[in-house]
């Protein structure tokens, strides 16, 4: 029977959250100030099972203690039950934070004066949105007057967690059946009223303060330590999610793991038992790029040199890589890479850019640039030694130079080299001067000489005169020529090829014959070219010669005259006295036949 009977009251428990409440205006009971809080109903209905019911008209009594009391239908048949008598809208006020520890439900109930012990509980339950708990009925016999009998006490759960929103629900309450136990006679139950008294501990509350915050905002790859206290001196949980991690009892270090989202920092105390739980306390840390610097050395070069650049780099101002995060090189460009880059327009700047690695996304990467310096080229210039003769005009001094780079030609020297100052026999030396290749060349110079060499004597004056005669008697050339040309007269007889002798007269003494025993052969017509002899010195002219008959050949023999061997106008004045009385003599025969 009782098995039956609280089957049944669970499957009567949607069935009274929506009865009518026939009571109301029953003044509420106010929060004890104890660890517990005793309530009284506020609504009462009749639910199944099938069995006698209560009484509507009297389920109202059932509501107080106060001696009126909720009857049943009609008397029980024997062995049978009740339907379930509920009572609800006990209007607990139990803190949120409290902890329900225990239950326990007082009913003032009666049976007729002839029951004995024939009438006994069917089912005591606690019901509400957790459902139907345990059945605490006992086999007591329900006294023949009215007496309160109580079920479950200040440890008792009724076989339910309950918590303080469980027992502040309207639905809260208690749900009873009574049972005829007589096989032999039919009989009656009476309810006064009904308690419930709910026993709770309110814990105390403890606050969580953040003795070392997060920041507001967070570089990928920056460690940070974070600490918190609860009042109570309970340890304060602490856990990072989100961008960043770490955990930690009362304090905790957390790492930034991402450059992107937010870095959720957590404070919490679950409490124990004295204590409720804190409040958490949550911190978020915007998640930035980490600042990174990369920087490139300065490096030389000469003019003319093409620079290759590699991928070298060094962290700048104290920035680094996270973790596994690498980088494996930069791409840098500078105008004066080229071979064309000059010296003048240095120094270039070194532009890196482009890094290539790992997990570099994390990373505002800041570029530091450097200097590219681009010195002279060496060139080495040699001047050309020169020389003249005494009163000449210098000569055009000259150089020769090694090897231009940078694609540059000749175009690029200008200034002239200079000589030392001076117009004696002597050697001058020659410097540098103005001569320069520009600023892309540092020149070495390496110095000649210009020799001023002593001029020869003065050649005497020309001597003027006949030369000789033809065949036909004509004079032929003067002494004043260069070149004495000499006609060939009419062949003596018929044909062409004819010679013909050539009569030349002596020159002066001092004269020199380039070529002795020159001749010269042709036909009729043509003309015989004889140098004109040259002045010399007599202590090296060549021995006299005689003029030697020719008839087949024009060949042109100068006799010389011995001359004084004495320097100076005493040669040149013999040479032109003997050179004088030659013509006179050359002159009388012609005239005179002498």
């Amino acid at each position: 029977m009782h098995a039956r009977m609280r089957g049944f009251s669970r499957k009567m428990f949607l069935v009274f959250a929506f009865a009518v409440v026939l009571y109301s205006g029953i003044p509420q009971c106010v929060r004890a100030a104890a660890l517990s809080a005793t309530q009284s109903p506020i609504a009462a209905v009749s639910a199944g099972p099938p069995g006698t019911g209560w009484s509507s008209s009297t389920l109202a009594d059932a509501i107080l203690v106060d001696g009126a009391e909720a009857k049943l239908t009609s008397a029980m048949p024997l062995e049978s039950a009740s339907q379930l008598l509920v009572l609800t809208g006990f209007n607990f006020d139990i803190p949120a934070d409290a902890t329900i520890t225990g239950v326990a439900v007082s009913v003032t109930r009666r049976s007729t004066s002839s029951s004995d012990e024939f009438v006994q509980d069917s089912a005591v339950e606690l019901v509400g949105v957790f459902g139907t708990s345990t059945s605490l009925s006992t086999a007591a016999a329900w006294p023949a007057t009215l007496a309160a009998a109580v079920y479950g006490d200040s440890s008792t759960l009724w076989g339910v967690s309950l918590s303080p929103a469980d027992v502040n629900s309207a639905s809260f309450g208690l749900a009873l059946a009574v049972q005829n136990t007589d096989p032999v006679s039919a009989h009656n139950a009476r309810v006064d009223g009904a308690t419930i008294t709910v026993y709770y501990t309110v814990l105390a509350a403890q606050v969580i303060t953040v003795g070392t915050s997060s920041p507001a905002s967070a570089a990928y790859g920056l460690v940070f330590d974070v600490a918190a206290s609860a009042d109570s001196g309970l340890p304060v949980a602490i856990a990072a999610s989100g961008a960043c991690s770490g955990t930690g009892s009362d304090s905790a270090t957390i790492t930034m793991a991402s450059s992107t989202g937010d870095c959720t920092v957590s404070y919490s105390q679950a409490g124990n038992a004295e204590y409720a739980a804190a409040a958490d306390v949550v911190e978020v840390a915007a998640a930035q790029k980490a600042p990174l610097r990369l920087a490139v050395a300065s490096t030389t070069k000469q003019y003319g040199e093409e620079v290759i650049f590699d991928g070298a780099f060094s962290f700048d101002g104290g920035t680094s890589l996270y973790g596994p995060d690498t980088v494996t090189g930069i791409t840098k460009t500078s105008a004066g890479a080229a071979t064309s880059s000059s010296v003048a327009g240095s120094p270039y700047s070194i532009v890196p850019s482009d890094a290539v690695g790992t997990g570099l996304d994390n990373y505002d990467i800041t570029y530091v640039s450097d200097s590219l310096t681009v010195l002279p080229a060496p060139l080495s210039i040699t001047a050309d030694a020169k020389s003249k003769i005494f009163g000449d005009p210098d000569p055009a001094l000259t150089y020769a130079h090694s090897a231009l780079v940078g694609g540059d030609t000749e175009a690029i020297f200008s200034g002239l080299l200079t000589r030392a100052v001076g117009e004696d026999v002597g050697a001058y030396a020659i410097g540098e001067g103005t001569l320069s290749a520009g600023a892309n060349y540092e020149v070495s110079f390496t110095r000649a000489e210009l020799v001023i060499q002593a001029a020869p004597p003065p050649e005497p004056p020309q001597q003027e005169g006949n030369i000789g005669t033809g065949t036909n008697g004509a004079p032929v050339g003067s002494y004043g020529m260069v070149n004495a040309v000499v006609p060939i007269a009419p062949a003596t007889s018929a044909g062409d090829g004819s010679t013909q002798s050539i009569n030349v007269g002596r020159p002066a003494a001092d004269v020199v014959v380039p070529v002795e025993g020159e001749s010269q052969t042709g036909t009729e017509g043509s003309a015989f070219n004889i140098e004109q002899p040259r002045q010399r010195d007599a202590a090296t002219a060549p021995p006299p010669t005689q003029i030697k008959a020719l008839t087949k050949e024009a060949t042109v023999d100068i006799k010389q005259s011995p001359m004084v061997a004495s320097a100076g106008s005493s040669n040149i004045g013999t040479g032109i006295f003997r050179a004088v009385l030659d013509f006179f003599k050359f002159l009388g025969k012609v005239l005179f036949g002498l």
